[in-house]
């Protein structure tokens, strides 16, 4: 009878257990799945496929290949809160080296590329201890469009100021010759 209450014992014990389940065949989920430690039991899902759910949900790519022609970096993709100093964003991050490449605010303000900051109301590129050139802009068309060097330089070399610059130098050598007749006016008076 001892023995049948220990197994008895132990066998309730057993069923509160958490393990990992490993499924070694493909999976198939035929409806929605939701992921995350903020996931409930009987989750009203709408129509979404994956959903990923916890304080700051990330999904992280664990490259795990060996060869040394492959190159070995880990990606994640997530979203931050503003906890912990962080702004609320989007991101993409080279997990590898801890650094994010791109950055979405709610607001819809991007940081791209590593080491860029967010900044209000802007696409940023960069940041003050690391510019960047934004490279292959085509050519300006609409009046919002940013304006690329061949298009300035195009611009520039379109204005023929040799006639204006003419005009102004035969004014400035004018107001000179009257500056030389005045002074020259005040030293007779002078006298």
């Amino acid at each position: 009878m001892k023995n049948y209450f220990i197994s008895a014992l132990l066998l309730s014990v057993a069923g509160n257990v958490m393990a990992d389940e490993v499924i070694s065949g493909p999976l198939i989920v035929m409806e929605s799945t939701c992921i995350g430690a903020d996931c409930q039991e009987g989750e009203v899902m709408g129509f979404e496929t994956l959903r990923v759910k916890s304080e700051s949900p990330q999904i992280l790519f664990d490259d795990t290949s060996n060869s040394v022609s492959f190159p070995k970096n880990d990606w994640q993709i997530g979203v931050s809160d503003e906890v912990a100093g962080d702004q609320a964003s989007f991101f993409i991050e080279d997990a590898t080296s801890q650094r994010r490449v791109f950055e979405i605010s709610p607001e819809g303000d991007v940081a791209l590329g590593s080491m860029s900051v967010v900044v209000e109301g802007a696409v940023s590129v960069g940041s003050s201890d690391a510019s960047r050139r934004v490279a292959y802009v085509a050519d300006a068309e609409a009046d919002t469009d940013a304006v690329n060097l061949r298009t300035a330089q195009s611009i520039v070399s379109g204005l023929d100021v040799a006639p204006e610059k003419a005009q102004l130098d035969a004014a400035i050598s004018a107001l000179n010759d009257r500056l030389t007749a005045l002074s020259d006016r005040v030293t007779e008076l002078e006298k």
